[in-house]
């Protein structure tokens, strides 16, 4: 058990140091200020990492559920009629906000040209939706208030106030996806992916 420990203890110290990379800005080699040495990064007591699979995460799907030991599985499925799977990806994290452009590159090029991609409303990432609204044509989920519901809590539903979107880049895509055209090809989202 001790070495199983310490191999966990590694692996959160590696991650870590990825993690503290990546956020690093190139240091500007004729200041000085990149040496070389790098200083010794620790992880935050919060990080965890499961002993049997440390490839997994501990996510949860809203904050009204628990917290589980999971993966967060994506799909990128033709709507259009044959509903063949074209994508799949599993990720460490349990936002989808991150996940748009990587799901849309992911997609074969045997397939043809994606035209059209239609996301819920996990999603939601103002900069993501105006790249891949550059290179497709885009439908998106904004509204949240559809899914303000707990599981097995029969007490009438509480009034809870709209959150305000005020982006708008956001309000266009919700004022796309609430028009005639934007719910019927929207629609089609129940009968492919969900």
């Amino acid at each position: 058990l001790r070495e199983k420990m310490i191999e966990a203890q590694r692996k959160l110290e590696q991650r870590a140091r990825e993690e503290a990379d990546a956020q690093r800005q190139p240091k500007d080699p004729q200041d000085g200020s990149g040496s070389g040495q790098q200083s010794k990064v620790s992880p935050k007591d919060s990080q965890q990492i499961n002993l049997t699979d440390p490839d997994s995460a501990l996510m949860r799907k809203s904050r009204r559920d628990s917290y589980e030991q999971a993966y967060n599985a994506q799909a990128v499925v033709d709507a259009d009629g044959s509903q063949l799977v074209l994508a799949t990806d599993v990720i460490r994290t349990p936002s989808d906000a991150n996940q748009l452009e990587p799901a849309l590159e992911q997609v074969p090029e045997c397939g043809g040209p994606v035209q059209r991609m239609l996301a819920d409303g996990g999603y939601v990432n103002a900069d993501a939706i105006e790249r891949v609204g550059q290179k497709v044509d885009l439908y998106v989920a904004i509204a949240s208030e559809d899914n303000s519901y707990r599981r097995y809590d029969y007490r009438p539903a509480k009034k809870r106030p709209v959150k305000k979107v005020t982006d708008p880049r956001l309000v266009a895509m919700r004022e796309k996806v609430s028009s005639e055209d934007g719910k019927r090809i929207y629609g089609k989202r129940a009968s492919t992916v969900e």
